[in-house]
């Protein structure tokens, strides 16, 4: 007797969860090799030296604003003249 031995086509189902796994593959993989390039975290004496720095351009900052406003009043007092 001849056993009927016919090819099924898989579901959308199916189908659907095999483009999942392979997507989750590719995220699985693209993780990993982010995890791989990542730069070394700053120890805390860059990280102190970085807040000073920052510090130090925020007054230089503020200095150079308070010196182009009061250019900006004596321009605007010249023009009006």
């Amino acid at each position: 007797m001849a056993k009927n031995t016919t090819i099924q086509k898989p579901t959308k189902v199916q189908q659907a969860q095999q483009h999942l796994d392979a997507a989750v593959t590719r995220l699985e993989k693209a993780l990993t090799a982010k995890a791989g390039k990542q730069a070394p975290a700053p120890d805390d004496a860059e990280v102190i030296q970085l807040r000073e720095e920052n510090s130090k351009l925020a007054d230089v900052n503020e200095q150079i604003a308070g010196r182009l406003d009061s250019v900006i009043l004596r321009l605007r007092a010249a023009i009006r003249d």
